[in-house]
């Protein structure tokens, strides 16, 4: 450390360090993490694998004080076997592989286009809702359905929508696609305890899945992503991106949709499915959505490196350092959220009086979506899509679930079995 750290740390409080007991069972690494969280308070230091040193953070203090003292180019970390494949494969991404200078012009270019209210938005997404609408009439007189597959194929086909004004004509390719999807998550779950290049370098088998499934994914992206748009991509996008900018743009986007967007609607669905009441009279499903992913969040840590030396809570931060925030832990925190294992859909609501929510005492404890400059850019699409998703389902139909499942990690948060649920279409 240098100067300004010695200086801090005079009076800093020290950060405990865990050690762990290798190898670890990444599925279930959200639940040792809370465990240790518990064990050791707020804060953790840990080496995770041969090239990561972590800091964990469940604090909603310290996670505001982080995240409003970000610099003009936050860092955050990309799963290193996806880096090492674009640098093998001389493949270029967008927005989320990107940092600095180059990260900052194209965010500030989409942040207009894609989070504030805008006529652009509005025409896109109503393509959009057209998948939705026809889905829905889709389901009807069915009743024991295999969602989880369904709203696969209706997230990408929803995203393809709104960017270009069309979905896959392919039903077949369209599925290979949404597995090669899952395939290109889990397999990162799996390497992501181990060096990324020497992975690649003995071609082990999970960097082989990782890669064909990479492949796969991203040439049936380049078959279907058209020129002739009358989405995003054909309106305003084109008028501030060049035609590779925009197909790396659309590619990250539908990538992130296939499983991040449609975990997120899947648990929603099945909270309300286990817990009923909520599906009776009037509810904001907006608040739905972020109940379900305060309590099954589909990214259960966010990451940044440290760039400034930071003091926050008694605790010094280093310049440098991987910071590791522990969403999930802090979403099932009683001091963060009162009787925090209870799907409560309206402590999201605020009191008239105070304006304050109703069941939530500190906001920062749950941050699906990032918070800042480099929160997620797909964040209001994602949203939108999903509420009026819900809006139209349960306008149609009621829903149960004839079995019950956990939560665990494949990179992302996702039920460790098959979710059966039954339909039953409302009388109208």
């Amino acid at each position: 450390m240098g100067l300004l750290a010695r200086a801090f740390s005079s009076f800093s409080k020290t950060i405990p360090i865990h050690v762990s007991k290798l190898p670890i069972d990444t599925t279930k690494l959200h639940l040792i993490n809370q465990k240790v969280h518990g064990e050791l308070g707020p804060i953790y230091a840990e080496k995770l694998g041969p090239d990561v040193n972590a800091l964990w953070i469940a604090c909603p203090k310290i996670t505001e004080k982080l995240f409003r003292n970000e610099p003009e180019h936050p860092i955050h970390v990309v799963p290193q076997c996806w880096q090492e494949f674009n640098k093998r494969f001389n493949v270029k991404r967008g927005l989320f592989f990107l940092d600095g200078p180059e990260w900052q012009e194209m965010r500030s270019k989409m942040n207009p286009i894609f989070l504030k209210k805008n006529q652009w938005l509005a025409e896109a997404l109503s393509h959009s809702n057209k998948v939705t609408d026809t889905l829905i009439n889709d389901l009807k007189g069915q009743t024991e359905v295999d969602l989880e597959q369904i709203l696969h194929k209706w997230s990408v086909e929803s995203t393809l929508a709104t960017l270009y004004g069309n979905c896959c004509q392919s039903t077949d390719s369209l599925n290979s696609f949404v597995q090669n999807v899952h395939q290109m998550f889990s397999s990162s779950a799996k390497l992501q305890t181990q060096s990324a290049f020497l992975a690649a370098e003995t071609q082990t088998q999970d960097w082989l899945n990782f890669c064909s499934a990479a492949q796969e994914a991203l040439a049936f992206l380049n078959s279907n992503l058209t020129k002739e748009s009358k989405g995003l991509t054909g309106g305003v996008l084109s008028n501030v991106f060049t035609n590779e900018e925009i197909s790396r743009i659309a590619q990250d986007l539908i990538i992130a949709a296939a499983d991040t967007t449609s975990y997120t609607l899947l648990w929603a669905l099945y909270h309300m499915a286990t817990n009923k009441s909520w599906q009776e009279g009037e509810i904001k499903h907006k608040e739905v959505i972020r109940e379900s992913m305060r309590i099954s969040p589909v990214a259960p840590f966010l990451t940044r490196i440290q760039q400034k030396p930071l003091e926050a809570e008694e605790y010094f931060i280093d310049e440098g350092q991987l910071i590791l925030v522990s969403i999930y832990a802090m979403g099932h925190d009683n001091s963060c959220f009162p009787n925090p294992e209870q799907f409560d859909p309206r402590r999201w609501s605020r009191d008239p009086e105070s304006g304050k929510l109703k069941g939530v005492n500190d906001a920062f404890a749950s941050l699906p979506f990032g918070f800042g400059t480099r929160s997620c850019i797909g964040k209001r699409l994602a949203e939108q899509q999903m509420e009026y998703f819900l809006n139209k389902f349960f306008a149609t139909f009621e829903l149960d679930v004839l079995n019950r499942v956990q939560y665990e990690m494949k990179l992302i948060g996702v039920p460790d079995a098959r979710i059966n649920f039954k339909l039953i279409q409302k009388k109208k």
